[in-house]
């Protein structure tokens, strides 16, 4: 059965020649073979083995190996790159175009580490030649070269390879691009591997090229300004001034029926909130000595519209509001709004309320809570230097310019923290350092705090809590910020290429640094000896009784005689005796002739186990019972060495865990995997149907074979490209090339 037709000729000046000839028309050729390749009933899909040869696969196909040549023609791809290479071969060929190493690093490579520098590898002694650059996959390209200047003992010849083991490469220069010998820097390398298993791209899951963070992965840090509530009963600041924008009654017993996320206190105490807040409301308002002040203040702090500040001013004027009444309207309207589920009894919102926070996973099994100071900023390291603070605004701004990836689950971090902050704020509610830990590791795909890290923190709060007992037991009614106990806590974590958190924020790769303060008082304990022998000397001679002591003390301004007289009191009920107040007199003129001195301490967890400074200093606190005592402290003095041990620490788990930190959502693709993969897209081809092959030759040889037509026929070359050769008019005559002409293995180019 004939599948072709007969092609037309046409008339074609050759040479020279001043008039044409008629000539079968070669490019009539084309028409046939893009009818045959694109017509499914003339193919069939064939995969090509590894190491199978052009001929051999016609002869498979077609009890012959003469029709070899067909491939070419049925596959554009296999006419431009060349038959596909065995696995053997594509892997040869990579080793063989992409000989050199590259050095990895994550350090910054702007304007340093050159193409043409001579460098040296500080660990190994290896030297070599820049290359190539990659910035945006973190890479450079080293030739390895001999010692430009071996000593009398080396081998100048040698060359020494660069190091790749758990303590990392560093690299620097030793010559510039113009052979000047010159000092630098040293740059960090994790990892030295050879060029054909370099990283060529990443990928995602649809086959894309993904941009990456070269720079990764690094350590991020996240700090959280916390302040300490030892209080779980409602309580009126009697220091506060509302229209100095100072909060005034904020806290609630959580025995009463409420929550953070709910407050709803029994009306019991509503009105003894209400009634206590009119008592110090009143008189502040009054305080204004007018109306017309008094609206003025409220106008200034957005209290009050300019009309309600007119109409308030003209009743007074004409004596239908009195100063006082005003205020209590006031103070009632203050009272009536704060009162409420979403203000939390609270005229400013950027005040602190407490929490019900029995729960041990809070952190502390007490009655107060660790909560933020919402009105510090959180704030983010920025992604090359620990030590810098963003905001998280700052932080966001800079993402915005395109310094950080987008869609990464920092970026994240930092707009549900906005949000979260900003409600609470909005709010008036609390927000505990439980509360954004529940937060914080839902954002980073967690359900719950590993066990053990929880413990860990847990024993952490519990002794800074300890070293600031008097902070910690200060009164209900005197709880306010300046008095508390202050802290910052910081999240350490790990980020990958993509700006993620690495491994999810496995606790394995969180650290956590608390800075807090401690008052040492071993000054004043050192001075109780030596005032406990001045009161000794006074009580002797004042009669060595109480009563003549105090009197004495009354006398020199040291008591007053309403305390004079609750000592002798218990003297008479016998409470007391004159050791014992001696000791406490001695005791308190000890702690007002040498304040606390306050120390800073940072400590240190990794995963769940604290890290020691490796050196301590001992403090005197008071204990439980009020006693002064001595507490040795491990903890780091240096913020700079707290840090420096988390990242050292960070520093050798990403080395030696460098391939796991891959994003999970791309895969690498080494310069060997890129030559594999475009092989492998050879291997699938169109190879004509065995009853349709013949013909296809008999019509392409017509077409090509006509007299005086200079024919060309494909010839496969050891490099996949073609060449052309004249034959003769006789189609009969026409030579198809051989099988032999192809290579064994094909010759793919890429």
């Amino acid at each position: 059965m004939a599948y072709f037709t007969k092609y037309p000729k046409i008339r074609y000046p050759f040479g020279g020649q001043s008039t044409s000839t008629a000539f079968q028309d070669i490019g009539v050729y084309i028409d046939l073979v893009d009818r045959v390749k694109d017509d499914a009933s003339f193919y069939t899909e064939y995969p090509i083995r590894s190491g199978d040869r052009p001929d051999q696969v016609s002869q498979t196909l077609y009890g012959t190996p003469d029709y070899y040549w067909t491939f070419y023609l049925m596959n554009d791809d296999i006419k431009l790159r060349g038959w596909p290479l065995s696995d053997k071969a594509i892997t040869e060929k990579a080793k063989r175009e992409y000989p050199h190493k590259v050095l990895v690093t994550r350090e910054n490579m702007t304007g340093r580490f050159q193409v043409g520098d001579i460098i040296r590898g500080l660990n190994s002694g290896a030297h070599g030649e820049i290359l190539r650059r990659r910035p945006d996959m973190g890479q450079i390209i080293v030739k390895p070269i001999p010692n430009p200047e071996p000593s009398e003992e080396e081998d100048p010849t040698a060359i020494i390879p660069f190091e790749d083991d758990e303590d990392a490469e560093s690299i620097r220069i030793v010559k510039d691009a113009d052979q000047e010998t010159i000092g630098s820097a040293s740059m960090k390398i994790d990892r030295v591997v050879d060029e054909y298993n370099a990283k060529h791209h990443y990928e995602n899951a649809d086959g894309d090229h993904v941009d990456i963070f070269p720079r990764a992965p690094y350590v991020q840090r996240f700090k959280i300004p916390i302040s300490y509530s030892p209080t779980s009963h409602f309580y009126i600041n009697v220091n506060a001034d509302p229209l100095a924008g100072d909060s005034v009654a904020i806290y609630f017993n959580p025995n009463l029926a409420t929550s953070a996320t709910n407050p709803t206190p029994d009306a019991t105490t509503i009105a003894g909130i209400i009634a206590a807040e009119q008592a110090i409301l009143v008189p502040q308002f009054t305080a204004y000595g007018s109306v017309p002040a008094l609206t003025q203040a409220l106008v200034d702090l957005g209290q009050m519209t300019t009309i309600e500040k007119a109409t308030y001013d003209g009743a007074a004027a004409i004596g239908q509001l009195t100063l006082e009444t005003l205020a209590e309207q006031i103070a009632l309207a203050t009272s009536a709004t704060s009162v409420s589920p979403l203000k939390n009894f609270e005229v400013n919102t950027t005040t602190y309320a407490i929490e019900d926070t029995s729960d041990p996973a809070d952190g502390v099994t007490s009655a107060g809570a660790w909560l933020f100071d919402l009105n510090k900023d959180v704030t983010l390291s920025t992604f090359d230097n620990l030590d810098v603070d963003l905001t998280l605004n700052q932080a966001n701004a800079v993402s915005l310019l395109g310094n950080l990836l987008p869609g990464a689950s920092i970026l994240q971090l930092l707009f549900v923290a906005l949000q979260l902050i900003e409600g609470k704020k909005a709010t008036g509610l609390p927000l505990s350092l439980q509360e954004f830990n529940v937060f914080f590791t839902a954002v980073f795909g967690l359900q719950q705090a590993n066990a053990s890290y929880q413990a860990a923190v847990l024993a952490l709060f519990s002794d800074i809590i300890n070293k600031n007992l008097p902070k910690y037991q200060t009164s209900f009614t005197n709880d306010i910020l300046d008095n508390r106990i202050q802290a910052e806590f910081e999240y350490f974590f790990i980020v990958d290429k993509l700006v993620d958190v690495a491994g999810g924020a496995d606790v394995s790769t969180i650290g956590t640094v608390v800075k807090y303060t401690a008052d040492d008082y071993t000054a004043a304990d050192e001075d109780i000896p030596t005032q406990t022998v001045t009161f000794t000397n006074l009580a002797a001679a004042n009669g060595n009784t109480i009563t003549g002591l105090t009197n004495y003390l009354v006398s020199i301004l040291q008591l007053t005689a309403e305390q004079a007289a609750a000592y002798q009191a218990a003297e008479t009920a016998g409470q007391l005796d004159l050791p014992t107040l001696i000791g406490q007199l001695a005791f308190g003129a000890a702690l007002a002739a040498n304040p606390p001195v306050t120390k800073t301490y940072y400590k240190v967890l990794y995963s769940d186990q604290a890290i020691q400074s490796g050196s301590s200093e001992t403090i005197t606190i008071f204990d439980q019972t009020g006693a002064l005592v001595t507490s040795a402290v491990t903890d780091f003095v240096s913020k700079d060495d707290a840090y420096d041990e988390l990242k050292t620490i960070f520093d050798a788990y990403i080395t030696e865990n460098y391939d796991d930190l891959e994003p999970a959502l791309i895969t690498p693709v080494t310069f060997t995997e890129r030559y594999i993969r475009q092989n492998s897209s050879l291997k699938s081809i169109k190879v004509l149907k065995p009853e349709v092959v013949q013909e296809f030759d008999i019509q392409f040889r017509r077409i090509l074979g006509k007299s005086l037509a200079q024919e060309v026929i494909s010839k496969t070359t050891s490099q996949g490209f073609s060449s052309y050769s004249a034959i003769p008019d006789d189609p009969s005559s026409i030579a198809i090339p051989s099988a032999s002409s192809s290579t064994s293995s094909g010759g793919s180019s890429y």
